[in-house]
């Protein structure tokens, strides 16, 4: 999985076809309760209680912000983004920033069972008309 790093080092990033992980360097000292995230479906803030966001904007794509979550891993924020529509690549996390060539992506392995029942189904079928062709 490639990860791609803001020009200034705000943040970086990393994807899978239905997830956005958003990593964010945090101050010396910070702990969860002095953070406000913040997660709606189009945007997004992050940043200390009483001060400025950290980073803050409008995401790429729809999101599903009631399954999103956050955590602190080794002095930085994570955000943990689960996309609305799981089977796109997103050019860039957030809007308006630097943007990727999605077509070099190399996606992961995947199973069967790691599909929705409705995407299954037509792989599924796919597969079975490929075979007996």
């Amino acid at each position: 999985m490639q990860e791609w790093t803001h020009p200034d080092g705000l943040y970086s990033w990393i994807q899978t076809l239905s997830e956005v992980t958003i990593t964010i360097p945090l101050p010396n000292g910070i702990r969860g309760r002095d953070l406000v995230v913040n997660f709606r479906a189009d945007s997004f803030s992050a940043g200390i209680k009483n001060q400025k966001a950290l980073l803050e904007g409008e995401f790429f794509k729809t999101i599903k912000p009631g399954d999103c979550f956050w955590q602190i891993d080794n002095g930085k924020l994570v955000l943990e983004i689960v996309k609305l529509n799981q089977m796109e690549w997103w050019s860039s996390a957030i809007k308006g920033h630097e943007q990727i060539d999605t077509s070099k992506i190399t996606p992961e392995n995947s199973n069967l069972s790691d599909l929705d029942s409705e995407t299954r189904s037509v792989v599924e079928k796919m597969m079975v008309s490929i075979l007996f062709k």
